[in-house]
């Protein structure tokens, strides 16, 4: 995903490694030349939980998942989606 289309405050999903079985949501709380900085929230509760940066085509910089590696951005989502 190219980060550079990314806006402040849009909602976005991620899959650890290419294929990975985990995933989460965020949103995008910072846009700069060279990535993206999103917040992710707890599954049940939505409470905000880390922030990951992302380089600009997607590919996480902090810690993915022991089994996976890194996480990538791979959609956005609705602002209407329903949790």
């Amino acid at each position: 995903m190219d980060t550079r289309t990314l806006v402040v405050g849009q909602r976005v999903f991620m899959v650890s490694g290419l294929e990975g079985p985990y995933s989460c949501d965020g949103r995008v709380v910072e846009v700069t030349d060279s990535g993206v900085t999103v917040q992710t929230f707890a599954a049940t509760t939505r409470v905000p939980t880390e922030l990951l940066r992302f380089d600009s085509d997607g590919k996480g910089l902090d810690r993915g998942t022991y089994e996976c590696g890194p996480w990538y951005l791979t959609a956005t989502l609705a602002e209407d989606w329903k949790w």
